[in-house]
């Protein structure tokens, strides 16, 4: 007899794993966020209150750092390396993480009576007056440093077949918002060009890019950046059948 297949698990008893196992990824990480939110917030509060607000009012602390936290977080994640905003997102995300954290041990000084809150220190007051405005102000701007890109695509041609005197009708709109890189026989527009060779030279490189990741990279809509993606895999294709 060979001990060493008896001490050898059998394939079905390694994959048979426990349901709340899988399911602790999955529910697990939306059960931290509510707890640590709820933690922190009292915190937040109470700092709210010290620099002047009514207890009602404070709320709005705990409230505002969680949205800025959680919208910097997001955009600095979904936001290609070298897109426009990305990096003020990042910043945005470190400070709004920083000021989460030194909210609670400032607070529990003063809760705990290591430092006086009667009245409030002079650089309490006037930094926790400045969160509101600065979050709000930084969220203005991570907002219109992609909105305000996406819109300058629209005053040029988008294809090779369009020119300033022909404007498509009703009845040809459908026919001319199909990417050109379809048909071989028609080139690329030189207004394009740029933007499908910056988008090739990253599919060459393995790169696996998204309708929005290279309206991101090219500071364009999404639908622009939708068609010259199509056209930079259409090139793409093209050279490696060659």
């Amino acid at each position: 007899m060979n001990i060493r297949n008896l001490r050898k698990p059998s394939p079905a008893a390694v994959s048979r794993v426990p349901k709340w196992v899988d399911w602790l990824p999955r529910g697990g990480w939306p059960v931290v966020a509510v707890v640590v939110m709820v933690m922190c917030a009292p915190g937040e509060h109470q700092l709210a209150q010290l620099a002047g607000w009514d207890h009602r009012l404070a709320w709005g602390m705990p409230v505002c750092l969680i949205a800025y936290a959680g919208v910097a977080a997001t955009v600095a994640t979904r936001r290609q390396r070298g897109a426009q905003g990305r990096l003020t997102a990042v910043v945005g995300a470190v400070v709004s993480l920083a000021a989460a954290m030194a909210a609670q041990p400032v607070s529990h000084l003063f809760v705990t009576g290591y430092w006086s809150a009667a009245p409030a220190p002079v650089w309490l007051v006037v930094s926790v007056s400045c969160v509101p405005p600065l979050v709000l102000g930084h969220l203005m701007h991570v907002a219109a440093s992609h909105s305000v890109r996406g819109e300058t695509p629209a005053v040029r041609p988008s294809h090779g077949d369009e020119s300033p005197a022909a404007v498509p009708t009703r009845e040809t709109r459908g026919r001319v918002s199909r990417p050109v890189s379809h048909t071989p026989s028609q080139p690329v527009s030189p207004t394009t060009q740029p933007e499908v060779t910056q988008l090739l030279t990253r599919l060459k490189d393995g790169e696996k890019l998204t309708a929005q990741g290279a309206a991101d990279l090219l500071g364009v809509s999404r639908a622009t950046g939708g068609r010259r993606l199509t056209e930079a895999r259409a090139a793409l294709s093209k050279v490696n059948g060659s």
